[in-house]
């Protein structure tokens, strides 16, 4: 992404003062942090003549009408850290916040092409986000959002989620495409090693080019680092990495923490297979299982790897949740072949099972939802060709 730079000699706004009146003093902080070299290091601009953009100054004058719950700091609407950091400043006077996003955020090309205001990059939001941490740190967060971050260093998000809010009521997290890799992902692991005595957090990594060995990484979040604590991550969201397979889920789910810790599992778009059907059907029959919700959209399951799955939730104790659309459903006489055996496998009471959602054709749809209307849970059925969930999955980089 483009940086916006400003003429050799000139005075930045970032940790010169220029956003000190907004922010209370962000310049000390920047000067202490030491932020590591990217190569994007150069200090971000500040806009127009009066530090901020007018986007920015809309945004602020509604916070002040209206205190958000919801705060989402994008480029649709900021345009530099300046403008990040006084947003975060009126944020903080409301004292409202509960769900914090930064993204989605790349670089100029994403900008407004009639907006006079260069738009920094998503490294130098970053930096500001992190300068700022000083209000944003002590909010009663829910969420903690990092989502669609173009071209990071990953170095730092790791900065902050250093200075994620430790106290109860935070409980997700989402790094969501920011293209973290392997590397990127073991150095955020080792940032939320130290929340050992924190709540436990959902973590959703989708879409970051993970593979199987990113998955080793993950496994130390997933086990409580003494008997009175809970794990770090009780939930996990690894959807949208197709180079994760059947190997990746086998390691993940041997973890010493997963099979009484994990609650929450979403593995959409890993290319499992039936055979990664098998692993998380024994995951699921296994005596003290603690998995509540379980996510499998397009995972190339194959019609008796969902009926194998069904089967195992049918007598899982905790599972609530089982999503298995696109796997192959759209075989041919698909009341036969699927509707029957699911409706045997379901027509007595499961001990925690409320949902199940799966594909079936638009052809045999009415028949389908007649089948399982009267099972004791609710069977959702989603028409695939509308949908076109049968479609090849995609395994590029």
């Amino acid at each position: 992404a483009a940086v916006a730079r400003e003429p050799e000699g000139q005075q930045s706004g970032i940790g010169d003062g220029a956003c000190d009146a907004a922010t209370g003093g962000c310049a000390g902080v920047w000067a202490g942090a030491q932020p590591p070299a990217s190569s994007s290091s150069a200090k971000p601009s500040v806009g127009p003549a009066d530090g901020l953009s007018p986007g920015c100054l809309r945004f602020i004058a509604r916070i002040k009408r209206e205190p958000p719950v919801d705060l989402r700091l994008d480029i649709s609407t900021l345009r530099s850290a300046a403008d990040l950091c006084a947003v975060l400043a009126a944020a903080g006077e409301a004292g409202s916040v509960r769900t914090l996003t930064l993204g989605p955020w790349g670089g100029n090309e994403d900008a407004d092409p009639g907006s006079a205001v260069p738009c920094d990059s998503a490294d130098a939001a970053l930096r500001a986000f992190f300068i700022c941490s000083s209000i944003w740190s002590t909010w009663s967060l829910r969420s903690f959002a990092f989502v669609e971050l173009g071209a990071v260093d990953a170095s730092n998000i790791v900065l902050a989620l250093s200075s994620m809010p430790r106290g109860p009521g935070l409980s997700t997290l989402k790094l969501v495409s920011l293209g973290l890799g392997t590397a990127g992902v073991e150095a955020c692991a080792a940032a939320l090693r130290t929340r050992h005595r924190c709540e436990p957090l959902h973590l959703d990594l989708s879409s970051n080019s993970l593979g199987d060995e990113s998955v080793k990484a993950l496994l130390p979040l997933l086990d409580a680092t003494e008997a009175s604590t809970p794990p770090i991550v009780v939930g996990l969201n690894v959807s949208g990495n197709p180079h994760i397979t059947v190997i990746g889920l086998q390691r993940l789910l041997a973890a010493p923490g997963a099979l009484l810790g994990l609650q929450a599992l979403d593995l959409s778009e890993c290319s499992l297979g039936p055979s990664g059907a098998q692993i998380l059907a024994s995951h699921l029959s296994a005596f003290g299982c603690a998995l509540r919700d379980l996510t499998a959209y397009r995972c190339g399951l194959g019609v008796d790897g969902v009926l194998l799955l069904v089967a195992a939730a049918s007598s899982a104790p905790f599972l609530r949740s089982l999503s298995l659309v696109a796997n192959g459903q759209h075989s041919q006489s698909w009341l036969a072949s699927v509707g029957a055996t699911v409706a045997r496998a379901l027509s007595a009471p499961p001990p925690g099972l409320r949902g199940l959602t799966l594909s079936c054709p638009e052809a045999e749809l009415a028949a389908a939802r007649e089948l399982v209307g009267d099972l004791p849970l609710r069977v959702i059925l989603v028409p695939n060709q509308q949908n076109n969930y049968n479609r090849a999955l995609f395994l590029g980089d």
